[in-house]
């Protein structure tokens, strides 16, 4: 599985987009980061930094992926309880729709990003699941 940056992807490419925002790929996407550590941020949630965010975000997707519908993160130093928005027939959707050849792609590339954790939860989830 490869990760990239929207920006650095050819108009017309095969990928699977995991951000938040619009652009010539479409829609946003379900699997988009709720969390930012940027202040001005279409984010649901605001964090302190890159770690917190994707941290949250790695703790908001299991939760999904073991079907809760609220999950506790830490943002800015504090304990937060939110509402886990997707579904895990959602996920498991999502994870069924990749490859091991799948290119994700998002705005944060080569940083690290939640892709990162969709990556590997992908990877665990095919696992369990006997998937080649």
């Amino acid at each position: 599985m490869q990760i990239v940056n929207v920006k650095d992807v050819a108009k017309g490419t095969e990928l699977v987009y995991c951000g938040r925002s619009r652009g010539w790929w479409g829609m946003p996407s379900l699997m988009g980061n709720p969390f930012s550590h940027h202040a001005i941020s279409q984010a649901r949630h605001i964090g302190e930094s890159r770690e917190e965010v994707i941290l949250a975000y790695k703790h908001y997707l299991w939760a999904t992926m073991q079907g809760k519908a609220k999950c506790t993160v830490v943002l800015k130093g504090q304990k937060v309880e939110i509402d886990v928005l997707l579904t895990k027939s959602i996920v498991e959707e999502f994870f069924a729709s990749l490859t091991d050849e799948s290119i994700l792609a998002c705005h944060c590339k080569p940083q690290a990003c939640h892709c990162d954790v969709i990556a590997a939860a992908y990877m665990w989830w095919k696992s369990q699941n006997n998937r080649p």
